[in-house]
């Protein structure tokens, strides 16, 4: 079966601990989750969270998530040789669904709403573009210069026939939402919405997204950020899950679908 490992504090533990219980850090719970066919099996950390690491093999987990709490205590904890989840992989794939929910729920037309996306990573601006381009009859590549400019606008017509708007990263985009693959924030109109591809939850701009909440069908009785418990299973299981997405953020916060209106 395949297994997830999932770090949590020792006062996340689900069953407490009976007095016959003298080497806790050996003690660990296993949760099947049934939807997805995969077995988590839980670790518990206390003051020293490393002694942890010597278990990992003997239950056979190379792929670890770690609860929220966990995280606000030890930070982005690391052990050697395991795979941690971030939920970033999972992110960027759902950032065209991401972009076509914001579109109907801000009642953009798509027929004539415009799309800008900035191509500092160029594979995936490209890769946006194809899959954007039978919904939006406008698309704009943001460059930061003519040179890249002009190599991305002949792949693209070269690659997928469509002739692109190009505009420079210091001139003023117009559109109804911007996708930023990069660091350099384009010069948007204020009613404009963001969608930050990189997921690095350092947007503080109005009527932005960096991150989401999907739906997770567990009986984990921990916080666990949604897109990494996705990403951890896929990694175990080796092949893509199907994410409803339920919730828009920015900088961790919850985004209300009030503030996403387009004028």
């Amino acid at each position: 079966m395949h297994k997830i490992g999932i770090i949590a504090l020792e006062e996340e533990r689900v069953s407490s601990l009976k007095w016959f219980d003298f080497f806790k850090y050996k003690i660990v719970e296993r949760f099947y989750l049934e939807a997805y066919d995969v077995e988590a099996i839980v670790f518990y950390a206390g003051a020293k969270p490393g002694k942890i690491y010597p278990m990992l093999s003997s239950y056979g987990v190379d792929t670890l998530v770690y609860t929220r709490l966990f995280k606000e205590k030890f930070g982005n904890f690391e052990f050697p040789g395991v795979k941690n989840t971030n939920g970033r992989t999972v992110y960027r794939k759902l950032i065209p669904s991401i972009v076509k929910k914001v579109t109907k729920i801000s009642g953009i037309d798509i027929s004539s709403g415009t799309i800008a996306i900035t191509e500092e990573n160029p594979e995936i601006a490209l890769s946006l573009v194809e899959k954007l381009s039978n919904d939006f009859r406008y698309i704009t590549v943001v460059s930061g210069g003519s040179k890249r400019a002009s190599a991305i606008s002949e792949t693209i017509l070269e690659n997928l026939g469509l002739p692109i708007i190009i505009s420079d990263i210091g001139s003023k985009v117009k559109c109804d939402i911007a996708v930023k693959t990069g660091t350099r924030m384009p010069n948007l109109p204020k009613h404009a919405i963001l969608i930050d591809a990189g997921g690095e939850h350092t947007i503080s701009r109005k009527n932005s997204i960096d991150w989401v909440e999907v739906s997770t069908f567990h009986n984990l009785p921990y916080m666990i950020d949604s897109l990494s418990f996705v990403e951890a299973v896929e990694l175990a299981k080796n092949e893509n899950l199907d994410c409803r997405i339920n919730a828009f953020k920015c900088a961790s916060k919850v985004v209300p679908s009030s503030r996403l209106k387009a004028n």
